[in-house]
């Protein structure tokens, strides 16, 4: 019999102010749009609390930071557990802002391991 490992992650949603985007702006007159919207995500994972990742993502980015989770569960043969937090949009909840943005949180992925 083999244990089933549970990889736990945390998707935090938080909303950057504007006096905060406009220095970054001012330091970084280059930087593309997408990198100015005040929506930045916090996705923290691991196996185990001494083992804990911590990876940064706007919206265009946050299905790679998923993926990446997913990937690492997927290698290993296990299932992940999420945690959604932060702040919410406005009129709506953490999980309409992932489910807008076209991701499907899976708690095992695949379903039916080969």
């Amino acid at each position: 019999m083999t244990n089933h490992l549970v990889l736990t992650a945390e998707l935090i949603r938080e909303k950057l102010d504007e006096a905060y985007l406009a220095e970054k702006l001012a330091e970084q007159p280059d930087l593309p749009p997408q990198e100015l919207t005040p929506v930045l995500w916090t996705v923290v994972w691991g196996w185990s609390e001494n083992s804990r990742h911590m990876d940064y993502a706007k919206d265009y980015q946050l299905a790679a930071a998923v993926g990446l989770v997913v990937a690492e569960a997927t290698l290993r043969r296990a299932s992940v557990s999420w945690t959604l937090s932060g702040t919410p949009p406005e009129g709506g909840t953490v999980a309409d802002a992932v489910d807008a943005l076209g991701i499907t949180l899976h708690e095992q992925w695949p379903s039916n391991w080969r």
